[in-house]
């Protein structure tokens, strides 16, 4: 039969709470078709010496790649709201009011993935100190289930090169 979309508007903004957005057919029967391939792989050469310069400032002040890495993820997310939503099986978009940055960690036996919660609204040096802390619990088994699942975004660091 014929699939028309819901011609209502949302009564909310993206990045408010409970934020749905009736997706197309096209997009819903796209979606579904590719749900087992919605991984992309982009390789880019990038000049880092911008992001090294300031790493060398923050250094000494308890900051980290990792942490940079997250506010800048952060900050993106903030700024593109649909890169923080979710497929609903309803049929829609459902858009995060929460950007909660999940990224890996070694540990004995694989990778565990611990959740900076609300990254959205931390300052760069309380995401430092977050993730110094998740990572040290992390390595000594003392994460609780709600700090490694319920990341949005997560993105391993496999490099660090600087020239």
């Amino acid at each position: 039969g014929a699939c028309t979309p819901a011609c209502t508007p949302p009564s909310n903004s993206p990045g408010e709470e409970g934020f749905v957005c009736p997706f197309v057919c096209l997009l819903v029967c796209l979606f579904v078709c590719s749900f087992a391939c919605l991984f992309v792989y982009l390789c880019r050469e990038i000049v880092t010496d911008e992001f090294d310069a300031l790493y060398a400032k923050l250094k000494d002040k308890g900051v980290s790649v990792s942490a940079l890495l997250a506010k800048a993820v952060a900050v993106v997310l903030k700024k593109h709201p649909l890169l923080n939503a979710a497929y609903d099986l309803s049929g829609a978009i459902k858009y995060n009011k929460d950007i909660n940055i999940a990224m890996a960690v070694a540990i004995d036996g694989g990778l565990i993935t611990p959740t900076i919660g609300k990254a959205g609204e931390l300052d760069l040096f309380t995401i430092g100190r977050t993730w110094k802390d998740l990572v040290a619990r992390a390595k000594s088994k003392k994460l609780t289930a709600a700090e490694y699942s319920s990341g949005i975004i997560l993105y391993i660091i496999i490099y660090y090169l600087s020239n």
